[in-house]
């Protein structure tokens, strides 16, 4: 749903420099956080970087999402408002499922 309201969502357009600029901050944070894992707790010559988890990224998810914004796809307000109310009960109901199936259901 948050790639279908970024890639919709036609509030305001942000320029092809701007999305590079942000581009190139990801791209550069990735580069620290794995070369700072790899001075600070593995050996000398490793080749693999175990250990590094999604969690690490996800403040960037914002940056990645401004990402995506554009005008191109343009969508009333009322088909936004009509998609949420559908899917909020959905994933609640298959949340509810897969929960009672987790700790309930299966050994």
């Amino acid at each position: 749903m948050l790639i279908f309201y970024a890639l919709t969502d036609s509030t305001k357009e942000i320029s092809f420099a701007k999305k590079m600029v942000i581009f190139f901050v990801i791209l550069i944070n990735v580069i620290v956080i794995y070369t700072s894992m790899y001075l600070t707790w593995y050996p000398v010559g490793i080749e693999i970087i175990d250990g590094l988890q999604g969690r690490f990224f996800v403040p960037y998810g914002i940056l990645l999402f401004l990402m995506m914004s554009n005008n191109r796809l343009k969508i009333s307000p009322k088909i936004h408002a009509m998609i949420t109310i559908t899917y909020i009960p959905f994933i609640l109901i298959t949340m509810f499922f897969v929960l009672i199936n987790r700790y309930y259901i299966a050994f």
